[in-house]
């Protein structure tokens, strides 16, 4: 199974993508997908690679929504979990018009943008990545790079409100 595997070098993380089954460690182990690696100080990523999924969102989905007749957008935009091309995971989807760039950070990728930039869905404003491995109830946001290139943490607007804990009344 091809995995996108990201160390760190000079220009920050990211780089290299080599298809890898997983990635061994110095006691000959294997390291499962979505784990970090440590190697010679350096800290790195081994994830099924995102971008070798066709898009969640069809062509009706799109055409639908620039006209504005979209009824049912929260089927298609936020975050659903789902099998996609055979492999569980998260599909993730925004509209986000006038931004230059939107990535997708969270828990698994350990809130680091650099790791899932997601992909512009033509002239529609929607951004959109299949996320494999990904599971129900993983906190994350989207970050979205501004045309000056601000960088900014959103929180899904699709998303469902967050499940608080009740308070256990003391007898």
């Amino acid at each position: 199974m091809p995995t996108a595997t990201l160390w760190p070098g000079p220009y920050g993380l990211g780089a290299p993508r080599r298809p890898v089954g997983s990635a061994p460690r110095p006691d000959g182990a294997r390291v499962p997908f979505g784990s970090a690696l440590w190697r010679a100080g350096f800290a790195g990523f081994v994830f099924d690679d995102p971008y070798r999924h066709w898009p969640t969102l069809g062509d009706l989905d799109l055409h639908l929504f620039n006209e504005g007749r979209h009824r049912r957008l929260w089927e298609v935009l936020g975050a659903h979990p789902r099998t996609h091309e055979g492999v569980a995971g998260t599909a993730f989807a925004v509209w986000a018009p006038n931004a230059k760039g939107v990535r997708v950070v969270g828990d698994w990728n350990f809130w680091d943008g650099r790791v899932h930039p997601m992909r512009s869905l033509g002239s529609s404003g929607v951004w959109e990545l299949f996320i494999p491995g990904v599971e129900p109830g993983a906190r994350y946001k989207y970050e979205i790079v501004a045309a000056d290139e601000r960088l900014t943490l959103k929180a899904d607007p699709f998303a469902l409100p967050p499940r608080c804990r009740r308070a256990r009344r003391q007898s």
